[in-house]
């Protein structure tokens, strides 16, 4: 299995100071096998080479049946893509042998409706298997409307779902922020370099669990599926499924698990004290999966 890029390097050393370039991705055996990470996003492009070798496919489409918001089952946006590069696949994923499953909960503009997203998540619920085998990836926030987005997430995570969310780019209180704020969930501040340096543009506060690598991220498009073609993401969005990646891993490591046992070793595993800046109440993690140097 060949190398990844500098995030992967990030997550699995505990110092780590190769910059943007790639090199060596410290693993196990342990890669996803029977754990289930569902996407939910815009989509995405299950044509993309990138994703060989992953047993990934498409869910439900909750945003393709009214109105102005009427699409296709397809990524036409890309964000969902970008987001399910990272976590499937033998080019850039990091838990490639994870059942993938994209649920699309937002529209081509990228624009995601409270009552998509909490169908999204029921639907989910909704599925055979252990809710303790089954991680939701979703980088998707800012939600104001009714049905209460945090609320849906709260609930998932009382069942026994790994519930993974983006913080967001704002430099914003996380707990100002759906679904940030939701009871029990995990959400993912970014880095900005391999320092350990925080963007001013994350959102920050006591809400966050842990951070990870958000700037020039390697992943996959949704439009331009060459094999040999080159795409970076930036943002929380990219930091987000790369925990819910290792989430996977620890699961098919150790088997079912309880949300708070895995937000216990999210933290307890981490890297403490490398990131700069004034992180008002978040934790000083940056995710590790436990098995580098």
């Amino acid at each position: 299995m060949p190398d990844r890029g500098w995030n992967a390097n990030r997550i699995s050393h505990r110092n780590f100071t190769r910059g943007y370039n790639a090199g060596p991705w410290v693993r196990d055996r342990h890669l996803g096998k029977g754990a289930t990470v569902y996407v939910l996003d815009t989509g995405v492009n299950l044509k993309n080479p990138g994703f060989k070798g992953s047993p990934i496919s498409f869910g439900h489409n909750f945003v393709g049946s009214r109105g102005a918001g009427k699409t296709n089952d397809n990524d036409n946006h890309g964000h969902g893509t970008m987001c399910a590069g990272v976590i499937a696949g033998d080019r850039h994923g990091l838990s490639p042998e994870a059942a993938m499953v994209a649920v699309k909960i937002a529209n081509d503009l990228n624009r995601s409706a409270c009552d998509d997203v909490v169908a999204g998540i029921e639907w989910v619920l909704q599925q055979p298997g252990d809710n303790g085998m089954k991680v939701i990836s979703m980088s998707h926030y800012g939600f104001t409307g009714l049905p209460d987005v945090s609320t849906a997430v709260g609930k998932a995570v009382d069942r026994g779902l790994h519930f993974v969310v983006c913080a967001g780019n704002d430099g914003r209180d996380s707990c100002r922020v759906q679904p940030s704020n939701a009871r029990g969930v995990i959400s993912v501040g970014r880095t900005q370099d391999a320092g350990g340096r925080e963007m001013e543009s994350t959102n920050i506060g006591k809400c966050i669990t842990v951070f990870a690598p958000g700037t020039r991220v390697p992943t996959l498009s949704a439009k331009n599926i060459d094999p040999n073609y080159k795409y970076f993401s930036w943002g929380t969005s990219v930091a987000a499924p790369q925990v819910a990646a290792l989430i996977a891993n620890r699961l098919s490591a150790v088997g079912t698990q309880k949300p708070a046992q895995i937000r216990s070793w999210l933290q307890e595993t981490a890297t403490k004290d490398q990131i700069e800046g004034n992180l008002q109440g978040a934790p000083n993690l940056i995710a590790y999966n436990g098995i580098g140097s």
